[in-house]
């Protein structure tokens, strides 16, 4: 047996004074390196530690949601209470209360053929295999209802669901005319602009869709073609993946591709994109099993979380030695800036505390 290490003898002074002056020269270089290249300091972040919020239990509801059972979980929002919900890919929505924790199923999975419901309280909606949802300033949930074909409206006041966009019908048309005439045809992203006038409308189809909020008119993104991951950042940016990073569409409609050659893997699958409080963007890397982050300012593609295997394993513990399975979501809480990940094929929600 091996003996555990003992300090036998006390350095002297002298040996002190220089430990500490290497250590204090290496961590001046990486405050350095933290401020001139802010991605290579995301890229030794490696101490950051995931943990499991919600997934991985038996209860369906009333109890913590650690020790609930969720299925398939494709998408996180919060509303102004810091509240979480969760769409799940097998047509539930999901409630996690921000003071107890404690889960309740919103609205249930549905038979195949059932109505839609609206007009009618959440808990009698369906929903068919949302990918995604988002919330506003007001805490109203917007639910992208992929095989309704639809954006589905949940008010934050009265709980009564209402179709924000799309009739229902698998086609594209009826730009320049109300959201609700309109035809959507593949849908599993949404995001709001910064100030939550406009939501774009992302997905299957070849095109990207925005909604104007105070008219209810919608029209295509010009400049950049369509993306089942995309993302919006503060400065009204438009943001698709690529193979080495992003595609990225200027209000102006002008596109350019901001590109890291040195990526490794490559981005492959990717499934959902976020733009976190700083524009950077979160990507759901889901054929790597990977969460990544692009660092737009360094073009710099780097890792957060996953070991790139899939499977289950290292939760709680660092992030990089936790394995994902197939993550198809990835948000930042936008109070604290911590990151929660939908890994959808381990029936859990996890999140990254975000650090100081």
């Amino acid at each position: 047996m091996t003996e555990p290490f003992k300090l036998t003898r006390i350095p002297s002074p002298k040996v002190v004074a220089r430990l500490t002056e290497f250590i204090t020269a290496k961590l001046k270089v990486v405050c350095l390196l933290s401020l001139f290249l802010p991605g290579w300091a995301c890229c030794i972040a490696a101490a950051a530690e995931i943990e499991l919020v919600a997934g991985g239990g038996t209860a369906v509801e009333g109890a913590p949601a650690r020790q609930c059972k969720i299925s398939q979980p494709f998408g996180v929002a919060f509303d102004a209470q810091d509240n979480m919900f969760i769409c799940e890919e097998t047509h539930r929505l999901l409630r996690v209360d921000a003071r107890t924790g404690v889960l309740t199923v919103v609205s249930d999975a549905k038979k195949k053929d059932a109505p839609p419901g609206d007009g009618g309280p959440v808990p009698q909606a369906s929903f068919a295999a949302p990918h995604n949802l988002v919330a506003d300033a007001q805490g109203n949930l917007f639910i992208a209802d992929t095989y309704h074909y639809a954006v589905r409206r949940v008010d934050a006041r009265t709980g009564l669901v209402t179709t924000l966009a799309g009739t229902g019908a698998k086609e594209l048309g009826g730009d320049g005319g109300p959201a609700t005439n309109a035809a959507l045809d593949g849908l599993a992203c949404l995001c709001f602009n910064h100030d939550f006038t406009k939501l774009y409308l992302g997905g299957f189809s070849k095109v990207i869709r925005v909604v104007d909020m105070r008219t209810g008119v919608i029209n295509t993104v010009k400049g950049i073609g369509g993306s089942r991951a995309m993302a919006v950042d503060s400065k009204g940016n438009i943001f698709t993946a690529t193979r080495l990073g992003v595609r990225k569409c200027g209000p102006d409609g002008q596109a350019v591709s901001l590109e890291d050659p040195t990526a490794a893997p490559p981005l492959n699958g990717v499934k959902h994109i976020w733009a976190d409080r700083d524009d950077n963007l979160l990507i759901a890397d889901a054929s790597n099993h990977l969460i990544r982050k692009f660092v737009v300012a360094q073009k710099k593609l780097i890792t957060l979380a996953g070991t790139g295997t899939k499977g289950a394993a290292g939760v709680p513990g660092p992030a990089l030695q936790a394995q994902l399975g197939e993550p198809h979501g990835v948000t930042a809480h936008p109070r604290t800036g911590d990151i929660y990940i939908a890994d959808s094929r381990n029936h859990r929600v996890l999140r990254i505390k975000a650090t100081e």
